[in-house]
């Protein structure tokens, strides 16, 4: 696939901005459907059939967002996740080129005191002291049979006591 070389990449990354941002304008417009009607078994064979034959990263965006849920159309109804903001989108992006995990601070440096940031100004907002401190996890739990995936989201806190 293309976008290995810092030239591939920087052609590939502003082509697939634009397509990003087109799609954005058409969701906006109300282009579309807001969800696929292909069955999982169509998909698996087109993606089958598709995917060898993608070469460059535009061309699979592309066939990702026809076949895609369309979070940011305004008829969608978000009833397990909202449609996120264009810019987390373009800084997940750096996060996934940097790929500094947070086990240990010395592979995610900034990430590690970003996160610290987050949560002090998350624990100043709900009254804790100036001395908490914590991690924030996010965290995909089993659900028990017909609930659906149950999303868990845990702030861990030291009030700072001892």
């Amino acid at each position: 696939m293309k976008g290995s070389s810092p030239a591939e990449f920087r052609d590939q990354g502003h082509a697939l901005v634009d397509l990003l941002a087109d799609h954005l304008e058409a969701m906006a417009r109300r282009e579309g459907p807001v969800l696929p009607r292909t069955s999982p078994d169509e998909l698996v064979r087109q993606f089958e059939k598709g995917l060898a034959a993608t070469t460059d990263v535009v061309s699979l965006a592309r066939v990702v967002l026809a076949t895609s849920n369309h979070l940011h159309h305004p008829r969608y109804v978000g009833h397990q996740v909202t449609a996120p903001l264009p810019a987390t989108a373009l800084l997940a992006m750096l996060g996934h080129l940097l790929n500094n995990g947070m086990a240990v601070y010395e592979m995610g440096p900034a990430a590690t005191a970003m996160e610290r940031v987050c949560l002090r100004w998350m624990a100043s907002k709900l009254g804790f002291p100036a001395a908490a401190d914590g991690v924030l996890t996010f965290t995909m739990s089993h659900p028990p049979p017909g609930a659906g995936n149950c999303i868990t989201e845990t702030v861990e806190v030291d009030l700072g006591g001892g």
